[in-house]
């Protein structure tokens, strides 16, 4: 019973994280349209309705073009896409394809989940948008030219997925040429010690909720699939 109790205190921490990142970023999130840009948005990999993601990409006459798949940060716990809206229009403009990908967010599923719809999501996208045809603008997308961009959460997403890829453990038909991380956490191991509160209070969650967290941990660090 009090372990339950406990349990139960550890979440209501991580939605008031949640609900405290979403707010911060209706505040500050300010998306204008952009007249060199076109966005796809909501495209569904999943029958959540976080399970979706937009693709945004330049009006221009180039007809192939490398991607970007974007994961937003929120400690696994927050965040939204919509918040990363304009960065990516700023990617697209250099003539790239960009993939804003929302996934489900913790404590309504587990860590490993978040991992996984963001490989689903990029999946979906491979097999099913080689083309985007949108107002008469074909553009093709360039599945040997991809790169992932991720910051906090996002960050250690998409570097777990690259990680993994090279271990064969992720089924994808990508191979990307670059990463851009920012502010991740890409070893758990030291999670009780981090100087973030909000990364303190997921570890205590994780630990009190998974009957084995040091083979989560162990699973979800991506330097255990460093080359």
């Amino acid at each position: 019973m009090f372990s339950k109790v406990i349990k139960n205190f550890r979440k209501l921490k991580l939605v008031k994280s949640k609900a405290m990142t979403l707010l911060a970023l209706k505040i500050v999130t300010r998306n204008k349209k952009d007249s060199q840009i076109n966005i796809i948005k909501n495209v569904s990999y999943g029958k959540s309705k976080l399970q979706k993601y937009d693709i945004i990409y330049p009006i221009t006459s180039k007809q192939t073009l490398p991607i970007i798949f974007y994961v937003h940060g929120g400690s696994w716990c927050g965040g939204d896409k919509f918040g990363y809206t304009s960065f990516c229009c700023k990617l697209a403009k250099q003539n790239f394809i960009c993939v804003n990908i929302n996934y489900r967010l913790m404590p309504k599923v587990g860590l490993r989940v978040t991992m996984l719809d963001c490989v689903r999501a990029i999946k979906h996208f491979v097999e099913n948008n080689t083309l985007i045809n949108k107002d008469n603008q074909q553009i093709f997308a360039n599945n040997k030219q991809v790169f992932m961009v991720g910051d906090s959460a996002g960050a250690q997403i998409v570097s777990l997925i690259c990680a993994k890829l090279t271990y064969g453990k992720i089924d994808l038909d990508i191979k990307p040429l670059a990463l851009g991380l920012y502010y991740g956490v890409y070893d758990f191991n030291n999670l009780s010690k981090d100087p973030s509160l909000i990364l303190r209070n997921l570890d205590k969650y994780l630990k009190c909720s998974t009957k084995d967290s040091k083979k989560l941990y162990k699973d979800f660090s991506t330097t255990t699939y460093l080359t």
